[in-house]
């Protein structure tokens, strides 16, 4: 019965397709059909064979028609219901020849979406009925991929080739893309827009580069050396395009005469290779550790036996040299020429900034770089061996513990942070990605031993606590990263006159500054004037960076240092009453010790975060700082009795009156009630 339903709601489909509203209806009807499940089957076998039904009808109605615009969501939603609703059981028990043919079917729906996707952003369309569809498909070919173990041996390689290949060709230029070639005489948008749009691609995207980044890994030995010839070539024929582009600056008297769209369009090429490298090599695993993915691991176990572990060393070694130069290039582990490929843009950027072609350069490029390399760190740089069952010796021998290759790349990655944080000052986020990279390069302990040994390090560190230039130029949010992440390396492996002297460089001249200025007599009357603004945000920015760089092993040491501050900030609040976005900072510092510190604190009574509570009710910021500040102090509570008692009192003290509409009879009577609630809980903010 319910084959024959299938049956009729394909051959209505083909006869009222050409109707778009009524086309809609009918392929909504066969989504629901494709996703039922449960005990309407008999058993598998009739399951099977429904399955198997809807797919015949799916197939005939599909092949030889071009599909509508308002077909395309339909279609996709009605395989993406197949793949998620049906067991995988029932898909591999389908005829050989049948599975076969809807797999092609998919693989050349998904192509033909991406590049209608494309066109629909070149056209700047508002209604992206591709996009979406396009999307859909991608994440049932991740969800194909992910259980690859149910299905016949590579069975998805092809495929992902495809898929692949279309993705790429469409976001590469021509003569190897279509990107940005005009469409019935529309060229795609003005270059602002393209810059503007570029800043969330990563973000905007990443769904459609997970589902890329896995049919990478599935047909890793097309995949990954295709990303490294590409990019290898990109950057060459940018370092020649920077080249010429000097040389004809050099000659001219009129800069703006100069055409950039040939750099344009590397720049992008650059940028989406580098994003798509990025997903094949590495995941974004928060809050652990993320390992080389196992089909990167055999990819390149499977062909060591081909490759000269000294000729891969040295290419990697040598990002100023065109890989293509060096001897023996074509014996060399494919994953890591495709690490050296961006470490080659890397330094076509360096030396175009010491060559004062900054101008020429495109900030998203530095991000990029940055971004990838710091997944790539995470995942790949000291690599521990006893978290493999397998492991790829040129990878370990390049990247494991106490290897020349570790060392040798935490340097340079350290020297490439130093030489952005420099040249990068006023581009934010550039900055941001270039202080991410440092706070991964020193978050782990291992990692850190290392890079403390680097001159870079120490010289930095000064340079920062004496707010030197440019580094005082950075923005209060890098300039924050960059604090956490100078704390973090501070613990790390060193003798103790070393720490010693670690620690006085780094926190003694913050402290020293922001006591000298606080108890000058006359601190009040000069605390609005700008410079003495800016000395005070910057040391809270510093505070919220230390309180960041918490983990279990720093936590006394760094909260008995917070705690001269966070009495002083009791203080600064009432100077500062008028000023709205100091005291935000302020509590925002109360709000990360509270969230990032108590849960650790043994036997502390923390009443700062309640003090702050006290005069938080007379100058009434934002109701939102004060549900933060409650809710970090709630979430560190382990005993649920506790949590519950004090999220009771909370409750009962903002029950009758919301503060920032309260007048000032209210809120001395909010203080009297405040004063009640401290006494009653403040025994219970002490952590057993």
């Amino acid at each position: 019965k319910e084959s024959k339903q299938s049956d009729l709601f394909c051959t209505v489909h083909r006869k009222i397709r050409e109707d778009s509203d009524m086309a809609q209806d009918s392929l909504q009807c066969l989504a629901q059909l494709a996703s039922m499940h449960g005990p309407v089957f008999p058993d598998e076998g009739a399951q099977v064979s429904y399955l198997a039904h809807l797919v015949e009808g799916l197939l005939s109605m599909i092949n030889g028609i071009e599909i509508e615009d308002s077909e395309a969501m339909g279609i996709s939603n009605i395989i993406s219901n197949l793949i998620t609703m049906f067991p995988r059981t029932c898909l591999t028990a389908l005829p050989s020849d049948l599975f076969t043919s809807f797999i092609n079917c998919l693989t050349l729906l998904t192509c033909s979406f991406g590049r209608s996707a494309a066109l629909e952003e070149v056209l700047d369309k508002d209604d992206m009925v591709y996009m979406e569809a396009y999307d859909k498909l991608l994440e049932s070919w991740l969800t194909l991929v992910q259980d690859e173990e149910h299905f016949p041996r590579g069975c998805f390689v092809q495929p992902a080739i495809q898929v692949f290949n279309s993705y790429i060709q469409c976001h590469l230029a021509a003569p190897d893309g279509t990107r940005n070639l005009s469409v019935n005489g529309i060229s795609s948008h003005e270059e602002e827009e393209i810059n503007e749009l570029q800043e969330d691609d990563r973000e905007l995207f990443c769904d459609q580069l997970s589902s890329i980044g896995m049919l990478g890994r599935v047909a890793a030995d097309h995949c990954i050396p295709l990303l490294t010839n590409l990019l290898e070539d990109r950057v060459t024929r940018l370092h020649g395009q920077l080249q010429s582009t000097q040389q004809h600056l050099m000659a001219t008297s009129d800069p703006e005469s100069m055409d950039r769209k040939v750099l344009d369009d590397l720049y992008e090429d650059i940028h989406w290779l580098i994003l798509v490298s990025g997903y094949v090599l590495a995941d974004d695993c928060q809050g652990e550790t993320p390992l080389i993915p196992s089909e990167v691991m055999e990819f390149s176990i499977k062909h060591s036996t081909e490759v000269d572990i000294n000729t891969t060393l040295q290419i990697l070694g040598s990002p100023g040299e065109k890989a293509s130069s060096i001897p023996g290039c074509n014996r060399t582990d494919s994953v890591i020429r495709l690490l050296s490929a961006v470490l080659r843009t890397s330094e076509v950027e360096s030396r175009a900034t010491r060559a004062s072609l900054t101008g020429l350069l495109s900030p998203q490029m530095g991000k990029d770089i940055m971004w990838f390399l710091r997944r790539w760190a995470k995942t790949y740089l000291l690599v521990d061996e006893k978290l493999y069952e397998q492991i790829s010796i040129p990878l370990i021998t390049a990247f494991g513990a106490d290897t020349e290759g570790a060392q040798w790349i935490v340097g340079y990655l350290l020297e490439k942070v130093i030489n952005n944080l420099s040249v990068w000052s006023s581009e934010p986020g550039l900055a941001n990605d270039t202080v991410e990279l440092l706070v991964t390069l020193v978050e782990k302990r291992e990692r850190a031993n290392i890079v403390v040994q680097c001159e870079g390090w120490w010289s930095l560190a000064k340079q920062f606590a004496s707010r030197s230039p440019p580094l005082h130029l950075l923005s209060s949010p890098v300039q924050r990263t960059l604090m956490k992440a100078l704390v973090l390396g501070g613990f790390a492996h060193m003798d103790s006159d070393a720490k010693q002297q670690y620690w006085a460089e780094v926190l003694h001249p913050l402290q020293q500054r922001f006591l000298n200025l606080i108890n000058q007599e006359n601190f009040a009357q000069i605390s609005q004037q700008e410079a003495v603004k800016q000395e005070i945000i910057a040391t809270l920015e510093a505070l919220c960076g230390i309180a960041e760089a918490t983990q279990i092993d720093n936590v006394v040491q760094l909260f008995s240092f917070l705690m001269d501050f966070l009495s002083s900030c009791i203080g600064l609040m009432e100077v500062y009453s008028n000023t709205p976005e100091t005291i935000n900072l302020i509590i925002e510092v109360f709000v990360e010790v509270a969230h990032k510190q108590i849960c650790y604190l043994g036997e502390f009574v923390v009443s700062g975060p309640l003090n702050v509570l006290k005069i938080y009710w007379c100058v009434s910021p934002p109701q939102a700082e004060y549900s933060e500040l409650v809710e970090a102090l709630l979430s560190s509570q382990r005993d649920a009795v506790i949590y519950q008692r004090l999220a009771d009192a909370f409750n009962k003290l903002t029950a009758s009156s919301s503060p920032p509409t309260m007048d000032r009879k209210q809120k001395v009577a909010f203080l009297k009630s405040l004063e009640e609630f401290v006494s009653n809980v403040g025994g219970l903010l002490c952590v057993k």
